[in-house]
């Protein structure tokens, strides 16, 4: 139903398979039909009537959008028709038509199967946020690369196995959802993306990602999720045509649950350990890939033994989960993270916690369980005390710290 003073259209709950012929309609008036007398208190009449703010279209089945849309609403801004939400707002010039004057929500659409996108949807030149998540897309509908001002792409939960060149064209966007498809790669236009700032690719199946020079291109970059994939290196394509890179913005790093051996996959020294865990690729001075604003690592479920120099690049990192690899000890530079608030290093092959963990004042939450640690501690035990028994061994033996000049400070000050 529609109100006429309340612009809001529900259809929801009535098996519909199409948009119905009425919604496109809506706006078209009868001029034979106009009633100009104001005076007149009966009915609605055609001038009391608000455009269109809330569209509720939950529990369809609809699988199409009518070229008409191209017709009816050229001003749409924001258009949604995933599997939980639409979003809908019109604009003449800069002013939007709803009476509150900001753009509303405009309607959940649970359950839809649309495998495309009419050429008219190319004319909405004006949409900046475009929600097409759960639907059954199998490839980037082309009438998407036409909408210039794309600042928010969702295509989540599609069944997506390629991404087409042309998504280089879209130079605005800045959030980008492609997670929960069926993508086995991606091209190096995704390196055009310059105002990107997140980037979601989990669930697919990724056996690689761009080189970490084309990823590196996209300097505004801020999140980037890439688990549940099947990828065996980290970052790619070192010892080409470039020997390091440097993500400025990059705070927030998901890559869990893939097959990662490797952080980078630069030359290695004849002699490499990968249990080792100073032996790496390249020179502690000399990194390959450098994070120096990562917040976030979240590495669980690989199958590393070594980080190589990544965590002395990464000196604010506040959340680090190694559960479920292969470490036989803690990687190198961990020791140096004072901001670091949550390690989880559970479910490897460490046979022993080093005593100057108790050393990192900012930790609050250590999980370790499922090593082969002897003596290990009681379990249930919790951050506080297991730190503050880690710190007692280093009072007792100061020279278990391995750690440099801050070992002895740090010891100063504990027993302050």
């Amino acid at each position: 139903m529609f109100g006429v003073h309340s612009g809001r259209l529900n259809i929801s709950n009535r098996s519909l398979t199409l948009i119905p012929n009425a919604v496109w309609d809506m706006y078209h008036t009868d001029t034979k039909a106009i009633n100009i007398d104001f005076n007149s208190s009966g009915g609605d009449a055609w001038y009391e009537t608000i455009d269109l703010t809330k569209f509720i279209a939950a529990d369809n089945a609809i699988e199409e959008i009518s070229p008409r849309i191209g017709e009816e609403f050229l001003g749409l801004t924001v258009f949604d028709v995933c599997l939980f939400i639409i979003y809908c707002c019109l604009r003449v010039g800069n002013v939007p038509i709803s009476m509150g004057g900001d753009c509303e929500i405009l309607s959940p659409i649970h359950n839809n199967k649309i495998s495309t996108l009419p050429r008219e949807f190319g004319q909405l030149e004006h949409i900046t946020q475009l929600n097409i998540a759960h639907n059954r897309l199998t490839t980037m509908p082309s009438p998407i690369f036409q909408l210039k001002a794309l600042n928010e792409l969702h295509l989540a939960g599609n069944q997506i196995e390629s991404v087409d060149p042309q998504i280089g064209r879209l130079t605005r966007i800045e959030y980008l959802d492609l997670s929960q498809n069926h993508l086995t790669g991606l091209p190096e236009e995704i390196g055009d993306l310059l105002n990107l700032k997140k980037l979601k690719l989990s669930k697919n199946r990724l056996a690689a990602l761009p080189s970490a020079e084309v990823l590196a291109r996209l300097t505004k970059l801020a999140e980037f999720e890439a688990a549940e994939n099947q990828l065996t290196v980290a970052f790619r394509g070192f010892g080409q045509s470039f020997d390091n890179v440097t993500f400025p913005t990059l705070h927030y790093l998901d890559l869990r649950q893939n097959k990662i051996t490797r952080i980078d996959d630069a030359p290695q020294p004849k002699n490499f350990d990968s249990g080792n865990a100073t032996a790496n690729s390249s020179s502690l001075f000399r990194p390959p890939v450098l994070l120096p604003k990562l917040k976030e690592l979240l590495l669980a479920r690989n199958q590393l033994a070594s980080l190589g120099p990544l965590l002395h690049t990464c000196p604010d990192l506040v959340t680090l989960d190694l559960q479920g690899n292969k470490f036989v000890e803690i990687p190198d530079g961990l020791l140096t993270l004072r901001t670091l608030n949550r390690l989880d290093v559970a479910g490897n092959l460490l046979p022993h916690l080093p005593a100057e963990l108790g050393l990192l004042e900012s930790l609050s939450v250590l999980t370790w369980e499922g090593n082969p640690i002897k003596n290990a501690p009681k379990v249930g035990r919790s951050t506080t005390e297991l730190l503050k028994s880690l710190r007692d061994r280093l009072a007792a033996d100061p020279g278990l710290c391995k750690i440099f000049n801050p070992c002895a400070l740090s010891l100063e000050n504990s027993a302050m």
